[in-house]
């Protein structure tokens, strides 16, 4: 949601009047929302939500008392959440839309802290072009209309062994742990356009978006089987069509006569030519 129209949702919610950082109407000076010290109402001055402008800042318990009691109000506020998704907006870029003061419950640093994480998440993510293979879309498809480990790879069109390495790499791709759900892998995808909405099938919650404990039917797996560890056998002589007949005609020809030819002389005697 851009800055412009989380401001808008939030000072067009129903009881943006009655928050609580809004001035009193008796006492501009305070706050019309108060927070409870002792057992006893306090009020908050309307400075508690912002720092003051003094050469060399306030003193830090000055400040996380100020800070904690603008919090105390925000929490009972009926607004807050809307005025937390509006200061933690950012704009074109990348920065905080309210870096100072308290909004939404939260100190400035805590939405900068914010902002930081998802830009690393941002970073950590792959381009979209990585995932723009035929087998990358067909898995992602397979996996938001199935949950059953078997019945993704038919509908993938891949064997088991595929499916699970294909599923593994995904969520790598999406940035996400090695622990995330199906539905947390459909949620990445979609979010970066990967999956339609209308395709995903929901689950509930606990389907792993990788499948670790499945192994591959034989009957799926494609290549010859050997026994782990344990180099295959390899025959020494490999039968040749047609090469026994060959070789029973090479016998019977070395076995004939030989017949010998003599060389003729390079030159005639002088009598002969005579």
């Amino acid at each position: 949601m851009s800055p412009t129209a989380a401001y808008q949702e939030l000072v067009d919610h129903k009881n943006y009047r009655y928050r609580g950082c809004a001035p009193d109407p008796d006492e501009p000076w305070l706050a019309a929302g108060s927070t409870e010290q002792d057992g006893k109402t306090v009020r908050v001055p309307l400075s508690a939500w912002s720092a003051p402008d003094l050469d060399g800042g306030e003193p830090q318990d000055v400040r996380i008392a100020r800070e904690a009691a603008a919090i105390d109000v925000c929490v009972g506020c009926a607004v807050m959440v809307a005025c937390a998704r509006y200061a933690n907006t950012v704009d074109a870029d990348w920065h905080v839309t309210e870096p100072q003061g308290v909004l939404g419950g939260e100190r400035g640093l805590d939405r900068h802290k914010r902002l930081i994480a998802r830009r690393h998440e941002v970073v950590a993510a792959a381009p979209d072009a990585r995932f723009d293979t035929d087998q990358k879309r067909a898995i992602i498809k397979a996996l938001a209309l199935r949950w059953d480990a078997r019945e993704v790879a038919q509908v993938a069109g891949m064997d088991i062994r595929t499916a699970n390495w294909q599923r593994s790499h995904l969520v790598r791709l999406l940035g996400l742990p090695k622990d995330a759900t199906r539905m947390q892998l459909l949620e990445a995808a979609q979010a970066r356009g990967l999956v339609q909405a209308d395709w995903i099938r929901a689950d509930d919650g606990t389907v792993p978006a990788v499948v670790t404990a499945m192994k591959a039917h034989p009957e799926t797996v494609q290549g010859p089987r050997r026994t782990p560890g344990r180099r295959p056998g390899r025959a020494k002589f490999a039968a040749i069509e047609g090469q026994l007949d060959f070789d029973a005609e090479l016998a019977a020809l070395t076995a004939a006569p030989v017949a010998v030819v003599h060389s003729l002389p390079t030159a005639m005697p002088l009598e002969a030519a005579a």
